[in-house]
């Protein structure tokens, strides 16, 4: 054991020579001064075993709570529910979360809206990270009935070198959409159009200036107001389609951004 003798009341500067009695070390282990050395060192290491051990079990207890949050958001399950799945960890006996000697468990919605967020960033750095190093690279966006995205969209990929989209209409409009103000700033850009939207975007158009299309169309739309704004109808249609042993089948309701919404319409229509 070295013992410091700086600790020491009025120590004696000539105990440090080299020139001492071996009888001196027994003298001195049997003396307070080196009793309480011994004793503040055993302290000391119990201390740093006790404080590293502490905080072991804190960064076991968080990591798993993170994962717990981790695995709520993936499956689009909200933070509010993070208190209640906890009291489950703890029914079930899961090791890492029996521990009650800290107050502190960060098992809140706050708690764990902070750690969504830590967890987000630390996935955007990772990305970020791979981006730097490639070379080349593209992205591939799907359309939506949002016009708000538009810009974000904008934002996020102006910086990019190359970059291949999905057509959408509100995408690609030929002077104001997405793809044409990112080739203003990037003349790399490559745009390819997928051969099934773009039937979808042609017959869209087309039976917009077909009169029979367009009545069709209108009758459909009739139809399916009459039942969905009442589940009374709704009920009564089902009861004549069991009396008349039909396929119990719904009134579909056409939309222009999906692309089988007529065929699902005009089929069970047609089966009717």
């Amino acid at each position: 054991m070295l013992i410091q003798l700086t600790n020491l009341p009025n120590h004696d500067a000539s105990f440090c020579s080299k020139n001492f009695k071996s009888s001196a070390l027994g003298e001195h282990a049997s003396t307070k001064d080196h009793t309480d050395a011994t004793n503040r060192e055993i302290a000391k290491a119990e201390l740093i075993k006790v404080t590293n051990n502490a905080i072991d079990k804190a960064q076991q207890h968080v990591g798993a709570l993170m994962k717990v949050v981790f695995w709520l958001a993936e499956n689009d399950i909200p933070l509010s529910k993070l208190p209640k799945i906890m009291q489950l960890c703890r029914a079930l006996e899961c090791p890492k979360f029996l521990s009650i000697s800290n107050p502190i468990t960060y098992e809140n919605n706050i708690s764990g809206r902070q750690m969504l967020s830590a967890i987000s960033n630390s996935i955007e750095e990772a990305i970020w990270k791979e981006l730097d190093k490639a070379t080349a690279f593209g992205i591939m966006i799907d359309e939506s009935t949002d016009i708000s995205y538009s810009k974000s969209i904008f934002e996020l990929v102006i910086s990019l070198f190359d970059i291949v989209l999905l057509w959408c209409k509100c995408y690609a409009r030929k002077l104001t959409g997405v793809a044409a103000r990112i080739k203003e700033r990037n003349k790399c850009l490559f745009i390819t159009h997928r051969i099934a939207h773009r039937l979808a975007l042609a017959c869209n158009s087309a039976e917009k200036k077909i009169t029979f299309c367009k009545h069709t169309e209108n009758i459909i739309k009739s139809i399916y107001s009459f039942f969905s704004n009442s589940s009374k109808r709704t009920d009564t249609l089902q009861k004549y389609q069991e009396i008349l042993e039909h396929p119990i089948l719904k009134i579909k309701q056409i939309y222009e951004i999906r692309w089988l919404s007529w065929y699902e319409a005009v089929k069970n229509m047609f089966i009717y």
